[in-house]
Formats: C-alpha cells, structure tokens, sequence
C-alpha cells in the first residue's frame, strides 16, 4: 500500500500510545489500521495502548505489523 516510501528504513521505539499534537484522540496502524490510543477504545477488542513509533510521532505500527514486516521494511529499534 505504499508504505516503503515513508517508513522503509525508519527508526522506531515501543512506546504508550501519545498524541501527536493537540486536540489527537487517536492513530492506526500504518499497516492494518489497529486503533491505537489511551485509554483504549472499549468498542474495538483489537485496539492497542501501544506500539512502535517514529521519531517524530506520527507513525504508528502495532507490535504484530512491527514483527510482520520488521525485515521487510528494514525496520531499526532504537534503545
């Protein structure tokens, strides 16, 4: 879907869900739209508190996708 041009290589942290800016109540996941936020939707039992993110916050990738597509995409964790 795209992806590889804006994540392919990218530097992630597992980290609790945040909002990016003001006024954010959630994100998805860049590969399977898994809602993420906190506290939790109570209405989507796939919903996360957390997941892996990019430096500056915006992207988001649950830790199933993370593990999917880590090798694929080149994906780094930072410590």
């Amino acid at each position: 879907m795209g992806q590889e041009r804006y994540l392919a290589g990218r530097t992630f942290r597992l980290r609790t869900w945040w909002p990016c800016r003001e006024g954010w109540e959630h994100d998805h996941c860049e590969f399977c739209q898994r809602h993420a936020s906190v506290p939790v939707a109570r209405d989507d039992v796939e919903a996360v508190e957390s997941g892996y993110v990019t430096d500056d916050g915006y992207h988001w990738v649950c830790e199933q996708c993370f593990a999917d597509f880590q090798d694929q995409m080149g994906f780094q964790v930072a410590e």
